[in-house]
């Protein structure tokens, strides 16, 4: 039997904690209403609605952007969370499990920043901010490059040169996956910044940057003469990426072709099918040791 002072402590707890998520509830900004449909309908549309989608967001925008921002707080069951993270962190068993709810509130934001393009210049701010959260840095990245105004990428660049390791990782390994889904032109501004982190401490982020900078395939006289030194790197993994961004730069990396041939001769398993390709791609004979 609980003693009646604890019982009213229980209760007083109960009640803050309940008033705490009314507030939250009440503060979060509503969701914008078009032609009798909420926004996130339009959102989750596929693509062939893709302007039903934008005439929306255009038509909503002052309301739809804080919004949209608010959709990358979103979070599932401490449970689902739990188990999420373990996930991520073993690989004995193969199991993705993602905040299911979080993960696709985040898409649909993300997606509809995008739409909004530069009209989402006001998100820019907070966006830059939430790169530093680790789950959101994917998206996040996908919607300011797309905003593509010029504090949107500087908001990446900032990113990429954050203190923290963590942060520098997962914004250069969002631009690595990001950029394959996207025109070249979206990434080009960026290139600069990728090469200069070509030499971070952190082999992760220079495995990402080499791969993103390759896909861009521009200015060769800069980047080749890069990518042909990491050949050299001491993580694997960055020698493959180097030598897989060679391979899209084709015969325009025909200055690199000495140091892939060098590179053959003490090559690995893991870099070895990369630097074949990246020998036949610039024109050289696939049939080096």
């Amino acid at each position: 039997m609980l003693k009646p002072r604890k019982l009213r402590w229980i209760i007083l707890a109960v009640v803050i904690a309940g008033a705490c998520g009314w507030l939250r509830l009440v503060m979060l900004p509503a969701e914008p209403i078009y032609q009798g449909l909420p926004l996130s309908a339009y959102l989750s549309s596929s693509a062939k609605n893709e302007q039903n989608a934008r005439e929306a967001l255009q038509q909503t925008a002052k309301e739809a952007i804080p919004f949209l921002i608010s959709m990358f707080d979103a979070h599932d069951s401490t449970m689902r969370a739990f188990l999420a993270r373990w996930s991520r962190k073993q690989s004995a068993i193969r199991i993705d499990i993602r905040n299911q709810h979080a993960y696709e509130a985040r898409t649909l934001a993300a997606r509809g920043l995008a739409l909004l393009g530069t009209n989402a210049q006001p998100a820019v701010s907070r966006l830059s901010h939430l790169l530093q959260r680790s789950e959101c840095a994917n998206d996040v990245t996908y919607a300011l490059l797309h905003i593509g105004t010029p504090a949107a990428l500087d908001g990446l660049r900032a990113g990429l040169s954050d203190r923290d390791a963590r942060v520098r990782r997962a914004v250069a390994w969002s631009l690595d996956v990001t950029s394959e889904r996207l025109p070249t032109r979206r990434m080009e501004p960026l290139l600069p910044d990728l090469m200069q982190h070509f030499d971070d401490p952190d082999a992760s982020v220079r495995e990402s940057v080499i791969r993103a900078a390759g896909r861009t395939r521009e200015c060769p006289s800069d980047v080749v003469p890069r990518l042909a030194k990491h050949l050299a790197d001491p993580c694997p993994h960055v020698c493959r990426a180097a030598a897989k961004a060679l391979a899209q730069y084709g015969e325009q990396a025909g200055a690199a072709l000495p140091a892939v041939t060098n590179a053959l001769a003490n090559a690995d398993g893991i870099t070895r099918p990369a630097l074949q390709q990246a020998l036949s791609a610039i024109g050289g004979s696939s049939n080096a040791p």
